[in-house]
């Protein structure tokens, strides 16, 4: 039996986990075919890591002292590094061949591996 969105509006009460993961299954073919989709939300995925980072360094940066002088110092460089990175990876994915969604994922990566970093060592402390 194949249920459709009507269906479930029509009888609530019905167990969907078989309709729910063919949904879920759907949303993953799409974004699997096609990249910029699938970049995006990684993209978004990102922004949101990103905010919990600048949360715990507003937390980090309220409490003053040398800790706070050295998460700043630290933010800046980082940020200048990062964003070299990023332009020297989508830059060499570009001139090897790569399609532009490709250099965008490894920019992408980038980033995603100094907010994951910064995240873990944030939280740690």
């Amino acid at each position: 039996m194949c249920l459709t969105i009507g269906d479930e509006a029509a009888d609530p009460s019905r167990n969907l986990s078989a309709a729910s993961a063919v949904e879920r299954i759907s949303a993953h073919e799409t974004l699997m075919q096609n990249p910029w989709l699938a970049l995006t939300w990684k993209a978004a995925h990102l922004c949101i890591e990103a905010q919990s980072v600048m949360a715990l360094r507003m937390l980090r940066l309220a409490t003053g002292g040398a800790r706070a002088e050295a998460e700043v110092q630290r933010m800046i460089a980082e940020k200048a590094l990062a964003a070299a990175q990023a332009q020297t990876a989508a830059a060499t994915a570009l001139v090897t061949g790569r399609k532009p969604h490709v250099a965008a994922n490894k920019a992408l990566r980038v980033y995603k591996k100094r907010v994951s970093a910064n995240k873990r060592r944030l939280a740690r402390r």
